[in-house]
C-alpha cells in the first residue's frame, strides 16, 4: 500500500467516515476513493489535495501529511538531464527488479542513501567551519 494510500486512509477512519461519505465531501466517486486507498490509483494532484484539505478541514499537521505522502507515493521519476550513463543503468536495472525485492535489498538500498545523507551532512559542517 502506498504511503498516500494509508494516510488518506488514516484520516477517513480517525473521522469515522465511510468510502461513500468522504466521496461526497470531497466530490469523487466512491469507487475512486477506494482506489485510492488500495494504492490502485496514484495520488492526485496538489489542486485536488488542497481542495481535499480544505473540505476536511485537515490540521496543518494532517495536511502535511496528505501532501507528503502524495509525494511519496509518486510513480513516476524523471532522471536529470545530466545523470550519467551509470544512473540510467542503474535506475533501469532497479525499476524492472521493485516487484521482487526482498526485505534484506530493501534495508541495503535505504542503508545506501542514509550513507549519502552522513557524507553530505559532513560536507555540509566542514563548510560551516
Amino acid at each position: 500500500m502506498s504511503p498516500f494510500a494509508e494516510c488518506l486512509r488514516e484520516l477517513r477512519r480517525t473521522r469515522q467516515m465511510r468510502q461513500k461519505e468522504l466521496a461526497e465531501i470531497i466530490g469523487y466517486e466512491q469507487s475512486y476513493v477506494s482506489a485510492l486507498e488500495i494504492g490502485a490509483k496514484g495520488p492526485p494532484k496538489r489542486l485536488a489535495l488542497a481542495q481535499i484539505a480544505k473540505r476536511l478541514n485537515l490540521t496543518d499537521e494532517e495536511a502535511r501529511c496528505l501532501y507528503e505522502s502524495a509525494d511519496r507515493s509518486r510513480r513516476r521519476f524523471s532522471i536529470p538531464s545530466n545523470a550519467s550513463t551509470r544512473i540510467y543503468e542503474i535506475c533501469h536495472a532497479l525499476e524492472k527488479r521493485l516487484p521482487c525485492l526482498d526485505q534484506t535489498q530493501l534495508e541495503l538500498i535505504e542503508l545506501a542513501l542514509r550513507l549519502n545523507e552522513r557524507y553530505l551532512n559532513r560536507a555540509e559542517e566542514d563548510i560551516e567551519k
